[in-house]
């Protein structure tokens, strides 16, 4: 499929949008917006934090990911910049080979900040989250003609690929414990995995699907049905820094429809040219 009519269909999937940003990360110290009303607490945070550590998913396309020169590419890497000029901090990339290895360090308290990810209660033992700035339904995929699967319990005595430590990991452990789950590399290697039969069913939010089903050229995978679970883009910050955690909240929340509009679009203009 054409990549560039690939992202034109996110425009239209993805509920909420992320905002307006500059090509470039904003200068270490640059004052944070007027219109952010920081507290004296919250400027005092900035002056002394002036640099937060990040911890992304890197192989989680089209929403974040690494570059094969180690550069964080994405949707969600384009919020990180906005956000970092509107609060005025900067943020230094961590770089590690998959998801899991990010979370070993969050929870080692190495990683100040992670820019993307859905809160489950596991992680809020380490991270303060602030709003969701996207918001869109995760599906089922199944291979076609599978008329015996159509929505999640039906999966219940069967396999789904995911991956360790995803939030869908913890919740399907507690709302679904009979779907015997095989953890994948990543939600792309799942597909790969459904189409050969190893698994029965993958979940994951729609546009990652959508994209990832028409990059594969899998003409014998299906979305089956929207899942009662939602991914819901936040921003996480670790548990101690409450200032933090405050400012980024405010910085999300200061994001009107216009920067939202603003930023899908950049996006897409991006990405359609990669």
């Amino acid at each position: 499929m054409n990549k560039g009519v690939t992202f034109v269909r996110f425009a239209r999937a993805v509920c909420l949008v992320v905002a307006a940003l500059a090509s470039t990360g904003p200068a270490v110290g640059q004052d944070a917006r007027p219109g952010l009303n920081l507290t004296e607490p919250e400027k005092a945070f900035i002056k002394s934090n002036p640099t937060l550590t990040l911890c992304v998913d890197p192989d989680w396309l089209p929403y974040e990911g690494l570059s094969a020169d180690g550069k964080h590419v994405g949707l969600i890497s384009e919020y990180a910049l906005e956000l970092q000029t509107r609060t005025g901090l900067q943020f230094e990339l961590v770089k590690t080979a998959s998801w899991e290895e990010s979370w070993q360090l969050v929870e080692a308290g190495e990683c100040d900040i992670v820019a993307g990810l859905n809160r489950t209660r596991a992680r809020e033992e380490y991270l303060s989250f602030t709003e969701e700035y996207i918001n869109e339904p995760k599906v089922l995929v199944t291979q076609t003609g599978r008329g015996d699967i159509k929505s999640l319990p039906d999966l219940q005595g069967k396999s789904i690929g995911l991956v360790k430590g995803y939030s869908l990991d913890e919740k399907l452990g507690l709302d679904y414990p009979k779907i015997n789950r095989v953890y994948v590399s990543s939600l792309r290697d799942g597909l790969a995995k459904l189409s050969k039969g190893e698994v029965d069913g993958v979940v994951g939010a729609k546009f990652l699907m959508e994209t990832a089903i028409a990059d594969g050229g899998y003409t014998n995978l299906q979305i089956v049905s929207e899942t009662r679970y939602l991914n819901l883009v936040r921003v996480g910050l670790r548990r101690d820094y409450y200032r933090g955690f405050t400012i980024m909240n405010k910085a999300v929340n200061s994001l009107s429809y216009a920067d939202h509009k603003a930023i899908r679009e950049s996006y897409l203009a991006a990405a359609s040219m990669r």
